[in-house]
């Protein structure tokens, strides 16, 4: 992994000759895959305590066990028992920490799915705070977002967990009401299982926005069941059924976010390396950046609480904005932003982040961990999104809503890219961060009182980059125009 990491810095770095270089999967795949020996002890250990149904994934870097409660609590020494959430969502979860059995130690970085409880989504149904709605026109409009023709290999896709669904009709009638050229046109595949009578504001709020804005991207859906007996999200068994496809999405918008802490530090340090197998393949994570301030409810109220996968290095972090009483854009109070504590900051990166931390303005740095990986990336209007669901109108907000907007920008890009020959964006953070100084972003200054929950401060806005907008809201002109500027990457046909 730590050879696959370097190589994809390199390949990531603008101004490296190297940027644009994919690895094909067949190399990742040769680079990071167990050996035939650890393979073997592991799957005959689980097989021998009574695992009967033990699957190994298609790169070989994933062993998935349906087993019983106890035939797992027997291998791994722990003590499972049911939780039921207030919603009647039910979980079963280990009471106390696995063991990993001293045969197999060497050969597993974690055991997903014992630990770990599901954070229930909720996307804020606000009401209205503008005369605007947000539609997809209004925020190509306001982004100065141009489409370009879609090349059939160009391929964007949403991911789903926790039950979000989304609804055929529905989505017909967002088009017919506000994308009529759209009319027509459906997922191309919905990966997993999709319950149609059972829509989710969450999911519906994904897929329209995320086709909407991009209007002629093709477009995947991707469910990952987990509530009953996965990890946090599933994040795990969703990249197991990235593994087994032979076509992945160029660009994946993820509307779900933990509380970094929640996450066991070895699960998340392995979701992480999915992040860079895949960056170092061309595809690129877009994600939210969570609708809790700075984190502070879950009893910890003397440290911000970071939130994940915002804060992994490899994954673009969106917070949200929305206008003020005088049509300014400003950061809104939910959006979340701060610092890991469990990755830390990367190169890309240090340089706002430094300019920041000497505003006065910044919080006592008692409260966060200020060398760790910082987030938001940047931001986009995140309130006043306009639904069609269950056949009505609905207005939602969250940064769920940055991230198809901020997602769909990036696969225009990279439509751009491939019809001029050149390789997808891929790992995209270093090439927006060098973008920063050319102009990318409008800055956001202004702000609501961000949310602080229990801890006696937030942060707010500033000039330059800060943990509530990022480096501001993005100037799509001038990203499209540093993509293809080979005085700004170094441009590499295929």
């Amino acid at each position: 992994m730590q050879r696959l990491e370097e190589m994809l810095v390199h390949t990531s770095n603008p101004d490296s000759p190297l940027y644009g270089h994919h690895l094909k999967k067949e190399s990742v795949i040769e680079m990071i895959k167990p050996t035939v020996h650890a393979s073997s002890i592991v799957l005959s250990y689980l097989k021998n305590h009574g695992a009967q149904k033990v699957t190994l994934s298609a790169h070989g870097d994933f062993i998935t066990v349906d087993t019983t409660v106890s035939v797992a609590e027997n291998i791994f020494g722990a003590e499972l028992k049911a939780y039921v959430h207030p919603s009647g969502v039910k979980a079963i979860r280990s009471i106390n920490r696995y063991t990993i059995p001293d045969e197999i130690s060497d050969y597993v970085a974690c055991v997903a799915g014992l630990t770990g409880l599901p954070r229930i989504p909720k996307t804020l149904e606000l009401k209205p705070s503008a005369s605007t709605t947000i539609t997809p026109q209004f925020l190509r409009d306001r982004y100065s977002v141009t489409v370009p023709a879609a090349p059939q290999s160009n391929l964007q896709a949403v991911v789903s967990f926790l039950e979000q669904y989304f609804n055929y009709e529905d989505l017909e009638m967002f088009f017919e009401k506000y994308e009529p050229t759209m009319q027509g046109i459906i997922p191309e595949q919905v990966v997993g299982f999709n319950n149609n009578s059972d829509p989710g504001v969450e999911a519906t709020l994904d897929i329209q926005f995320l086709m909407g804005i991009t209007e002629n991207v093709r477009t995947w859906v991707y469910y990952t069941p987990g509530l009953i007996s996965g990890g946090n999200e599933p994040w795990l068994d969703w990249f197991a059924t990235l593994e087994s496809e032979d076509e992945v999405p160029w660009v994946m918008s993820i509307s779900y976010q933990d509380y970094e802490p929640t996450i066991d530090y070895d699960y998340a340090m392995r979701v992480n390396d999915e992040l860079i197998k895949y960056s170092a393949m061309g595809h690129t994570f877009v994600t939210g950046s969570g609708d809790w301030g700075v984190g502070c409810g879950i009893g910890v109220c003397d440290h911000f609480t970071p939130d994940f996968p915002s804060s992994s290095p490899y994954i673009v972090s969106l917070g949200g904005t929305t206008f003020d009483a005088f049509g300014n854009e400003v950061g809104v109070f939910f959006s979340s932003g701060g610092f890991s504590d469990y990755f830390v900051q990367p190169d890309y990166q240090t340089e706002v982040v430094k300019a920041y931390l000497q505003d006065p303005s910044v919080p006592s740095q008692s409260l966060f961990n200020s060398s760790g990986r910082a987030f938001p990336d940047l931001s986009t209007f995140a309130t006043d999104f306009a639904l069609i669901y269950k056949g009505g109108d609905m207005t939602v907000g969250g940064t769920s809503a940055s991230t198809p907007t901020f997602a769909s920008m990036l696969s225009l890009l990279n439509s751009m890219r491939i019809n001029a020959g050149l390789p997808t964006l891929g790992w995209v953070n270093p090439f927006l961060y060098k973008a920063y100084n050319y102009g990318a972003y409008t800055d956001i200054t202004l702000c609501q009182p961000q949310e602080s929950g229990c801890c006696p401060a937030a942060f707010k806005t500033t000039t330059g980059w800060d943990p509530m907008t990022g480096m501001g809201v993005p100037k799509f002109d001038v990203l499209a125009r540093l993509a293809m500027d080979d005085k700004f990457v170094n441009l590499r046909a295929k």
